[in-house]
This record gives C-alpha cells, structure tokens and sequence, in this order.
C-alpha cells in the first residue's frame, strides 16, 4: 500500500497496517477466511466516505464534472487487494485482449498505435467509407448492476468462496459524502463498484465484456477489413473506440446492441460525449449521420491527441 492516501471512516492509515504487520497479519487473516466461508464482511467494510474530484478542464459549477472517489477502510482494501490479484491471473484468459485496461501486458499504447494504423490504411484506401466511434459511458462504473455482475462472474466460472467474498462486497453498501470538510446524513448504495476499491476496474471489464463480446459477433456491425482480419472495437476500461465500415447499417446496430445490454448491466450511453471520426464520406453522408443517431462528428479526437 502507498503511504499518504486518504484513509477510510476508520482513519487507520496504511502506514498503521505497515508498522504493526505482524501483530495485525493473524487477526487480519482469520477474518477474511471467515469472510470467504460466510459470505458476511464487518459492517465497518459496508460504509465509505466519498469525495467528489473535478475533472481537469471542466466547468466546476456542473455536478456532472466531478468524478466520486471512495475512502474506503485500509483492512477492507487489503482484503480487496487479494482478491483482486487472483481474479487477475485468470482474466487474462477471459477477457479479450482488445481490452488493453488493468490487466498484466497490456498497454494503452497498444490501442492508441492500432487506431493510427486504422486511420493511415483508410488514407490510403480512400473507396472505403468508414467510422471511428469514440463511445462514451454516462458515469459508467456507478451505474453498474449488482445483479448482473454477480451473474457475469458465475458464467465465467467464479464460484464457492471466492464469488462468496465478492457477493459479501455487493450486497449492502453505504456512504457519506465529504463535502466541505462536513460529512452529510449516511445513505444507501444500491449498484455501482467503489472507484477506490481494487476489485472495482476488474469487476467493471468483466461486464464491459459482454457488451464487447456482443458487439464482435453480430454480423450486422461491420468492423473495417484489412486482408482477412476484420477490426471492430478497442477499449480501455470504459473508453470504447469502435471502427467500422458501411456506417450507417453498422451504427445502427451497434446503438441497439448497447441499448438492449443497458436494460440489462446499467450501461448508459453519454450521446453528447460520444463522438465519431469519418473518413472517406461526402459532407451530406456526415450530416445524415449526425441527423440520424444524434452522435456529433468531431474534427479533432482528444482521446488520442489528433
């Protein structure tokens, strides 16, 4: 653990569990077996403080530039931090390596590199039409259902204990915010992964790849060919980069693809963050896009500095 973070409700610092280790190791190690055989985490685990963070570059006085972080107990986090570490070796095998977030080798870099590539190829193939969709999530890791996550990880095979010491996790949360250095009223937390906690980004990919696997299989979203190779999607973490070819049939169906898997996950889709980068379309082609999916056509794409 990093000294100098923020601790959790209880204010016992990473520093406290570094000085005193092998007092607290014992203790700290019957209660989370514990834990895993029960299926019941301490109600001091339940609770969080959250801390509103502006974004860089944003109007201050919108709510919505502000991203939640939770202070979470350092005991909680080192329990999280385990399981987070045994849920990563078998991820790599699981989630498809299009997604290049959180995990061992894989680099943002890589995604960057290939969206280039992509770009100069239809420089050069100019007859090809084609789209690169920057899609953005509305507050995407609070919005994450429960229930469909814990469903994710019993297809993927996570069970017995170790999916007993997630569903310990997600079953009753609570927080309050800090706000002005005052704490409000406490409040319940019904769905979302604790930005904070280390299983939070794994968990997050894991249903992220549903929506990813549904989008590479259907025949109806065309990604752009290259010999034999067809590229569809990119993603790191929430940041989903599509590219596409015949745009109008494949945005259509990627749209419904997310929409049908937001009833379900709690994916929401940000339009008015979401952005596209054509190439090779005539204006009015562009203008029929922006007019049909309401998805903004932007000239210069920050994610990617170009």
């Amino acid at each position: 653990m990093k000294l100098g973070k923020t601790p959790g409700p209880d204010g016992l610092s990473a520093k406290y569990y570094k000085v005193l280790g092998n007092q607290l190791a014992p203790a700290l190690c019957e209660v989370m077996n514990d834990i895993l055989k029960d299926g019941k985490i301490p109600e001091s685990w339940r609770e969080a403080f959250i801390t509103l963070i502006p974004k860089s570059d944003t109007d201050k006085l919108n709510i919505k530039n502000y991203r939640p972080i939770s202070l979470l107990n350092n005991d909680y986090k080192i329990f999280a931090d385990i399981m987070a570490n045994r849920l990563k070796k078998h991820l790599t095998d699981l989630i498809h390596k299009d997604q290049a977030g959180f995990l061992p080798n894989r680099f943002l870099k890589d995604n960057v590199r290939h969206v280039i590539n992509l770009i100069e190829y239809l420089e050069i193939n100019n007859n090809v039409p084609a789209v690169l969709m920057f899609v953005d999530a509305e507050k995407a890791f609070d919005n994450v259902s429960w229930m469909f996550m814990i469903k994710c990880l019993e297809k993927a095979g996570i069970e017995g204990d170790f999916l007993k010491g997630i569903q310990a996790i997600y079953s009753t949360q609570s927080a309050k915010l800090v706000i002005n250095n005052n704490l409000t009223n406490q409040f319940k937390i019904e769905k979302g992964t604790r930005q904070g906690c280390p299983l939070s980004p794994l968990l997050f990919i894991m249903v992220l790849e549903i929506l990813a696997n549904k989008i590479r299989t259907a025949s109806e979203v065309r990604g752009i060919r290259i010999g034999l190779k067809e590229f569809k999607l990119k993603a790191y973490a929430d940041d989903l980069i599509l590219s596409l070819e015949e745009p109008r049939e494949s945005i259509g169906k990627a749209l419904e693809i997310m929409e049908e898997y937001g009833k379900l996950s709690g994916f929401k889709l940000n339009k008015l963050k979401t952005k596209m980068l054509t190439k090779n379309l005539k204006s009015d082609g562009k203008e029929e896009l922006e007019r049909k999916f309401g998805i903004k056509i932007a000239k210069k794409i920050k994610y990617l500095g170009i």
